[in-house]
């Protein structure tokens, strides 16, 4: 989450941010957390690091929501994302469990 706060913060303060096209980079989505079947095998942690990670993945859009958005939003509407963000949660938290 720690990017899209420093891309959020950087637009607020009227940064740009830019695309280059011809720069290179080979990103393993998942391989810190090894919750990616595409990654596992980059992965060395254990089942109990695999379940914080999945915990912490819905725990930064908490963080950044209530950072940037609570004031922003009326109060029924900012509940319901912190609601949603929660499903988010209990569903990766359930497909964790059943693989």
């Amino acid at each position: 989450g720690e990017d899209i706060d420093f891309c959020y913060r950087l637009k607020q303060d009227n940064w740009k941010i830019f695309f280059i096209p011809y720069i290179e980079a080979i990103h393993l989505k998942g391989a810190s957390s090894g919750l990616k079947k595409h990654s596992r095998q980059h992965s060395k942690i254990n089942k109990e690091e695999k379940y914080a990670a999945v915990k912490s993945s819905t725990e930064v859009m908490r963080i950044f929501f209530k950072k940037h958005y609570k004031q922003k939003y009326p109060k029924a509407i900012f509940k319901m994302a912190l609601f949603f963000i929660g499903i988010l949660e209990k569903i990766r938290l359930l497909k964790f469990k059943l693989s």
